[in-house]
């Protein structure tokens, strides 16, 4: 019904019309079918004794209508309570309302701006229009169908904090493939990524409710659902994915070092916005990224296979002679500093398509022959600083120097201490699309969906189990893998997996077939996805992401009110309420 003063308000004209209404059908009716006014609907009125005169020619009275039987059908059992339904007093009934979403329908046709009153007006939506895709996008001042209505007070104000990793930003550091390939090689970047971001988010700026999902197809999507986070402004945005991106984009290369008598090849280099002296966050991505680097991404790109791709990796040394010393004695099939280098400790028996251990791969050999000869040229030359600033001492007879010694071998010797981390952070650091962050009304893809051109669905991942996925996988695996993770519970239905692959569509629905054909219906009505293999992902988002986040979102809540509670008998007994604490 409408609000009170609309058409059909208490004090309207429809509710007069139609008392005149039946006030003129109780006079047109036969004297034996007249209703008082205030009678029941279904309840026949007493009836006058009939005259002897009319009886005769009056018809019989019909019987009594019967009782309306109460609504037989079966509560639903699978609604689950909205941001509409919520019986808090504090909670806003609009916030669901005011959130926009977009449709991707047939065609590649963007609707946006679309806004639901409840997640079943949103499920008979994706029902009747069947999009390819669903984004998911701020949640605005009004509804977003409204928009027009109000021009510039319609604006964005509250959007989680998102990131977007694709695997297109690292063709010119891998070997396996390009553009949109994605294979279990290629996979260490993507983990790389989620376990240097987890702990920045978490250690640095204090956020706990962080949701990692993959993208379906090459790449992996990050939501930070804290309310501080939700609440940031763009420019706060900016700042903040500012300070996580040390990989910069790319330039020009430097000239690696080529064959005898060959012109020497170029490679894209790597802009780092790294200084003399890295930030306490990126020393720690640094001692993780190491690790993974030497016994994950090396073992699965043989980066230093061969000279095709070893000159990636060479242009970051400062030194000439060294990376010519170490390109003739691989091309001769010799290490410059005699035995193999032993794999680097961290965790062994990579999953990421290694195909030897760390001890005998060949890339990571010569990875720690590198290492060394980096060494060794940076303490030469460190100590030709130092030997030229004492002659630079002794020419001036021990008196106070007026002007700095020569600064060529001491920033000598400090590039080459900044070679291997760079070559590190340039590999492995994240690579983020910084505009996905940035703005406030940006669309990201909701998790869930299905990816329209692998059919993959888009699962939530596991930070401590993201190096057990396998994004080539079309099963769940029947035994864990090595590198064990928490939260690995079991799969369901007939598999049992632990949600460490992106199931497709087409399987997801034969599983349910089979799953109604056997009667097992997953616990009761609409629970037969508890059937399929997309039951371990769905128990991940529910216990470890939604559950504290709802736990967290009515706390608040319960604050706010006692706050304002507070305030509010402050102000009537004309004190000064204590402010309440701030979120991030």
């Amino acid at each position: 019904m409408r609000e009170e003063g609309g058409r059909e308000g208490r004090w309207g004209r429809w509710p007069r019309r139609r008392a005149e209404r039946e006030s003129l059908q109780r006079a047109r009716a036969p004297p034996g079918r007249r209703r008082p006014p205030n009678a029941p609907q279904h309840t026949r009125p007493a009836q006058r004794p009939p005259s002897s005169s009319s009886s005769s020619s009056r018809p019989a009275p019909s019987p009594p209508c019967p009782p309306k039987p109460p609504n037989q059908n079966p509560p639903n059992l699978d609604k689950r309570p909205t941001e509409a339904s919520s019986t808090h007093p504090g909670a806003d009934r609009a916030f669901f309302t005011r959130r926009e979403l977009c449709f991707t329908l047939e065609g590649d046709i963007f609707a946006r701006y679309q806004s639901f009153p409840d997640a079943q007006a949103w499920a008979r939506a994706c029902r009747q229009r069947v999009p390819t895709k669903i984004d998911v996008g701020p949640v605005y001042t009004h509804n977003p169908r409204d928009r027009a209505k109000y021009g510039r007070d319609f604006r964005p104000v509250e959007r989680e904090l998102v990131f977007d990793v694709d695997l297109t930003d690292y063709d010119d550091v891998r070997t396996c493939g390009s553009g949109g390939h994605i294979c279990a090689r290629c996979w260490p970047f993507m983990a790389c990524a989620i376990e240097t971001m987890d702990a920045a988010l978490r250690r640095d700026f204090g956020f706990r409710h962080v949701l990692w999902a993959f993208s379906g197809r090459r790449g992996v999507h990050g939501w930070v659902c804290d309310a501080g986070a939700r609440g940031l402004a763009d420019e706060v945005r900016a700042a903040l994915v500012g300070f996580c991106s040390v990989y910069r984009g790319t330039e020009a290369g430097g000239e690696a070092a080529g064959a005898e008598g060959g012109a020497p090849p170029a490679f894209a280099r790597a802009r780092l916005a790294t200084g003399a002296s890295r930030h306490p966050s990126v020393e720690r991505a640094y001692v993780t990224l190491r690790r993974a680097w030497e016994t994950r991404v090396l073992p699965a790109q043989g980066l230093l296979d061969g000279p095709e791709t070893w000159g990636r990796v060479l242009q970051y040394i400062p030194d000439e002679e060294s990376r010519r010393a170490l390109e003739r004695a691989w091309a001769a099939g010799r290490l410059l500093h005699g035995g193999g280098g032993a794999g680097g400790g961290g965790a062994g028996g990579s999953k990421g398509g290694a195909a030897s251990s760390s001890s005998s791969c060949l890339s990571v050999s010569r990875w720690f022959d590198l290492v060394a000869e980096v060494e060794r040229a940076a303490a030469r030359a460190a100590r030709g600083a130092a030997g030229a600033g004492a002659a630079a001492a002794a020419a001036t007879g021990g008196q106070k120097q007026q002007q700095q010694p020569p600064q060529g071998p001491r920033q000598r010797a400090a590039a080459l201490n900044r070679a291997v981390p760079d070559i590190v952070l340039a590999f492995t650091y994240p690579r983020l699309d910084v505009e996905v962050s940035k703005k406030m009304n940006h669309l990201l893809k909701a998790p869930f969906c299905v990816h329209p051109k692998t059919g993959r669905v888009c699962v939530p991942l596991d930070a401590a189990r993201v190096w057990e996925f396998d994004p080539e996988a079309t099963e769940a695996p029947r035994s864990g893998g090595g590198g064990g993770g928490k939260g690995s519970g079991s799969g369901g239905g007939s598999s049992s997996g632990s949600g460490d692959f992106a199931p497709r569509v087409t399987d997801l629905l034969a599983q349910a077939a089979l799953a109604q054909q056997q009667g097992r219906t997953g616990g009761g009505p609409g629970q037969v996805w508890r059937e399929t293999a997309l039951a371990p992902s769905l128990r991940l988002f529910e216990d470890r992401f939604l559950a504290p986040l709802g736990a967290d979102a009515r706390a608040a809540l319960t604050a706010g009110s006692k706050d304002r509670a507070a305030a509010a008998a402050a102000a009537a007994g004309g004190g000064a309420a204590a402010p309440a604490g701030l979120a991030w």
